[in-house]
């Protein structure tokens, strides 16, 4: 492959043996999800030193006493949990731009407390155990991640008003 040649990136191919590989290992990690609550109870579980995100997800939603539904978890509540999940990530502060259209945040702080590793690991997560994916990406980030040739940058990309504005009189 010559120098500046990209690779193509079949997501599939990473995901697949991940998600035989949870399968095969059988539950073990669980997750309490208070509805509405749920980016801060995965970053709990995350956090905790027992929990690991190569076991079946055991996710039991509870109210705010701690009681859970009694839903046994057969992949239902995994996917639910998931998909709202991945509803609040895609508001997380280290995403910016319109909605379906969201690339990185420049955030150092975040990037200081590990945000965008903890974020991206949940998005795994739930793209293997959840089978949901993260559909508010932009195109450009989503080429990014897949290793796909970029697509030349526009200025309405820029989500920061006043250096779009700087940009655009020095462009004209």
């Amino acid at each position: 492959m010559l120098k500046g040649q990209f690779r193509p990136l079949d997501v599939k191919d990473i995901l697949l043996p991940l998600q035989d590989l949870v399968l095969r290992m059988g539950q073990g990690s669980r997750v309490n999800a208070l509805r509405g609550e749920e980016l801060e109870c995965a970053a709990r579980a995350f956090n905790r030193s027992s929990f690991d995100p190569y076991l079946k997800l055991d996710v039991v939603f509870v109210d705010g006493d701690g009681v859970a539904e009694g839903a046994v978890d057969e992949g239902g509540p995994t996917r639910e949990f998931c998909t709202l999940l991945i509803h609040q990530i895609q508001n997380h502060f280290v995403f910016e731009g319109p909605e379906g259209n969201k690339t990185l945040a420049l955030n150092s702080v975040a990037l200081q407390k590990g945000q965008y590793r903890l974020v991206g690991n949940m998005i795994a997560l739930c793209l293997v155990q959840g089978q949901v994916s993260p559909q508010f990406l932009s195109e450009r980030l989503y080429r990014q991640v897949c290793n796909l040739s970029p697509l030349p940058a526009t200025l309405e990309e820029v989500t920061d008003y006043n250096l779009r504005t700087k940009l655009r009189k020095a462009m004209y």
